[in-house]
């Protein structure tokens, strides 16, 4: 039990981190609010430019996965990476690399934000 509330808690940390690297690109004004659990939701539809229910249909079961695919294929495009990348942040395992990916890679030289 302790493994796996380890396991959670270093997940969360390394998915907000992620979120905060991203803010940073994208020049959000409050980029404190990825490290808030559901609020940092709402900084990657601020990231990507969608309405603030998004927050709320990624509580509807299988809806979700595909509104978090559209957000991560949002902010692969955005960034200048093909928007296919993306679809891999469903996958379980990928989602890491991907968000790592995104996070921690240099823009394209003739990238420029959305």
């Amino acid at each position: 039990m302790v493994i796996l509330v380890g396991f959670y808690f270093l997940h969360y940390l390394f998915v907000s981190y992620c979120i905060y690297l991203i803010a940073q690109k994208f020049e959000t004004i409050d980029k404190w609010r990825s490290w808030i659990p559901i609020i940092n939701l709402l900084v990657i539809c601020e990231i990507v430019e969608r309405p603030g229910y998004y927050v709320l249909l990624m509580f509807i079961p299988f809806i979700n996965i595909f509104i978090w695919a559209e957000l991560w294929m949002d902010i692969a495009g955005g960034l200048g990476r093909d928007r296919r990348l993306g679809i891999l942040a469903i996958i379980p395992i990928l989602n890491f690399i991907v968000m790592g990916y995104l996070a921690i890679s240099d823009q394209p030289s003739d990238w420029h934000r959305p």
